[in-house]
């Protein structure tokens, strides 16, 4: 799965289900301005927090 692949499962499930960001954020322990510039297409995530976002929308999917 690509970055923008998952930005646009992020942003789906967000407006789908009716879950902020913010929880996201808290529940994979980054600050919620990280994940905020990751949907805004500012930034391009690591490794580790590219797996936990992927990790986590699959098991919410």
């Amino acid at each position: 799965m690509e970055q923008e692949e998952l930005r646009c499962k992020l942003i789906e499930h967000c407006n789908s289900r009716g879950v902020k960001y913010s929880f996201i954020a808290t529940k994979l322990n980054v600050n919620k301005s990280t994940l905020s510039r990751f949907k805004d297409n500012k930034k391009v995530l690591g490794k580790e927090l590219y797996n936990k976002l992927k990790k986590y929308l699959e098991m919410e999917m």
